[in-house]
């Protein structure tokens, strides 16, 4: 059995070579087929990417985002070459044996399209970041740690609403199907779309819960209050609910937003945080007026190399990837 894994770097290559060690420690005889996209660093690839057997490689001429950056990943993959794809931040390490449970899961339960580990923060390897998700349509907010810890999570396979990008494994010709994640939402929720295509399309998501990641979180974004952070996942957030929750959520949602942006407009020149208002307004304008893509540009050092939507609760902007 072979899966292939999608990787994306931008100047974090110390964080790639160990996510890449991980991964071959994690297959547990499945083969690992890793697909790597470097999204325009300042440095030059590292002579150690030809330690990994099967490795493939391409470097952009530019930083495309989390959703692009996966799918030309995607693409370095001709078709029937693995029937799975495990979606993998590269600032994040697996779990011995993970990477054969989820796909052990996948190939038992035909009507599940998409398996999605425990992901722990790095810094506090039993508390939970990311474990499917409870959604809160009234706010477009995805709960990812209704279990907060290890000892928490429940003893079996669970379906559940949400699987973060940080760390998916979905059939592989499904996500082909699908067109892969959107290109215009260039990070950030991303993920909670993918989930949510595929669940109309008649498939579940399933928490495996004995399997385990361990994200180095608020590495990839800028930190945990960036303007970049918040622009794109509270325009993403907008736009996606806009799309999907039905009339009266939506108006809940627009009295939530309202409340929401008007204290923090308030608030965060008060803390010293002047320059996430320009930002945030420049979210709300974009996402009620569907100005897509890659609206807002980061400076040099800010890194993106994101997994999906933020947070505890996915839209919660820049509580950290």
């Amino acid at each position: 059995m072979r899966v292939a894994v999608l990787l994306l770097n931008h100047d974090q290559w110390e964080l790639t070579h160990m996510c890449l060690d991980s991964l071959y420690r994690s297959g547990g005889g499945v083969e690992i087929l890793p697909l790597l996209i470097d999204n325009d660093s300042a440095a030059e690839p590292p002579a150690w990417l030809n330690d990994y057997p099967g490795l493939r490689f391409r470097k952009l001429a530019e930083n495309t985002g989390f959703a692009t950056g996966n799918n030309r990943a995607f693409e370095l993959m001709e078709p029937g070459e693995a029937p799975y794809t495990f979606i993998l931040n590269n600032d994040a390490t697996v779990e011995p044996g993970t990477v054969a449970r989820l796909t052990e899961f996948l190939e038992r339960e035909p009507r599940a399209g998409i398996a999605t580990p425990a992901v722990f923060f790095a810094s506090k390897p039993d508390k939970v970041w990311s474990a499917g998700a409870v959604f809160k349509p009234t706010r477009m907010i995805y709960n990812q740690r209704f279990w907060p810890d290890r000892k928490s999570l429940p003893e079996s396979p669970v379906k559940t609403a949400f699987a973060t990008g940080c760390a998916t494994m979905i059939r592989t010709e499904l996500y082909r199907k699908l067109g892969g994640y959107r290109d215009e939402f260039f990070m950030y929720f991303e993920d909670s779309d993918l989930g949510i295509r595929v669940m109309r399309e008649g498939y579940d998501i399933w928490l495996i819960p004995d399997t385990g990641v361990y994200h180095h979180v608020s590495v990839s974004a800028g930190g945990v209050l960036s303007p970049f952070a918040i622009y794109y996942s509270l325009r993403n957030r907008i736009v996606l609910g806009n799309e999907i929750l039905p009339l009266c959520h939506r108006l809940s949602f627009y009295a939530y937003l309202a409340g929401m942006v008007g204290s923090k407009t308030l608030v965060y020149p008060l803390k010293r945080k002047s320059a996430l208002v320009p930002s945030m307004w420049k979210a709300v304008f974009d996402g009620f007026t569907r100005r897509l893509g890659a609206r807002f540009r980061a400076a040099r050092p800010l890194r993106v190399a994101p997994g999906g939507s933020v947070g505890q609760e996915s839209g919660k902007a820049a509580e950290s990837r």
